[in-house]
């Protein structure tokens, strides 16, 4: 072979002779691994990154969901028209109370809404909740207590009434006008129209 046989040489320039810069050389396997293994430790922490709070939110919603649970189960025993795994009727026990009968729909309907309103994220219409269930069992509280009811019912009302209150401040509005003014809405796009 001769040296000007440029296609043979063992140099890292190319046969056309324009020159490039020599080419590193190529790294070790174990090198490699770990360099894919960081660039998708990196691509994942890009691709996902983690909520810091997830636990205490998904606490609060568990929370929000079983006061909804029941209080729904309460409005669903207002509307029964028989006995109640809880006792006579509702019917008898408004008369008994001293209520006309048809109010034991009024009381079931605001319980149905407010258990709605317990689950529907933001903290209006859980205010909103807390307060109108405040009422109620502000007055169921103290219909037990001037009918001298039974130690049950004596009892939850009361926890349920102090639940609720906790529920409310925390739920607390910056600003009272808070509670009146709209959600803002999201403007739709230039070339979107409806």
């Amino acid at each position: 072979m001769s040296g000007k046989d440029t296609h043979t040489m063992t140099t890292d320039q190319p046969p056309d002779g324009s020159w490039r810069p020599p080419s590193s050389p190529a790294p070790a396997a174990s090198e490699l691994d770990e360099l894919y293994a960081e660039a998708a430790i990196r691509f994942q922490r890009q691709e996902r990154p983690l909520p810091t709070r997830v636990w205490p939110n998904r606490l609060r919603a568990a929370c929000y969901w079983f006061l909804a649970a029941e209080f729904a189960v309460g409005a669903v025993t207002k509307f029964w028209p028989g006995p109640t795994f809880a006792g006579p009727a509702y019917s008898v026990k408004f008369a008994d109370w001293g209520y006309p009968v048809w109010f034991r729909f009024v009381v079931g309907a605001l319980e149905g809404i407010c258990a709605v309103l317990l689950v529907v994220p933001g903290k209006r219409p859980r205010f909103l909740a807390a307060v109108i269930l405040v009422l109620v069992l502000t007055g169921a509280v103290t219909t037990h207590l001037v009918n001298h009811d039974e130690l049950y019912q004596s009892v939850a009302a009361p926890t349920h009434l102090v639940i609720m209150a906790v529920v409310g401040l925390a739920n607390w509005p910056t600003d009272w006008r808070d509670l009146l003014r709209r959600s803002p809405r999201i403007p739709a796009a230039a070339g979107d129209a409806r």
